[in-house]
């Protein structure tokens, strides 16, 4: 019975905090990072869609068009918006 109870616990924590970890990857100082964050952050969410909470994909959503795609450190970032807005892998 206490697996199951684990198992339960360590499910709930981990989808409370798979919005955060998505978003400190999107907030990484280290360019390469965002740029690769972007990209992996887009995948989750196409796979996950209907799983997360609406609020989390317009927080996604909105830090991506308005900071990211404005990156003045990294075009790579940059480049990496305009793939997943344009559905390019």
């Amino acid at each position: 019975m206490s697996s199951i109870v684990n198992n339960c616990w360590f499910a709930s924590v981990y989808v409370i905090n798979t919005p955060l970890c998505l978003q400190m990857l999107l907030e990484d100082p280290v360019p390469t990072v965002r740029s690769q964050a972007v990209l992996g952050v887009f995948r989750i969410m196409s796979l996950f869609w209907e799983l997360m909470p609406s609020v989390t994909i317009k927080n996604i959503v909105t830090k991506v068009m308005q900071d990211l795609a404005f990156d003045s450190a990294s075009a790579d970032v940059r480049e990496s918006v305009v793939k997943v807005m344009l559905g390019n892998k």
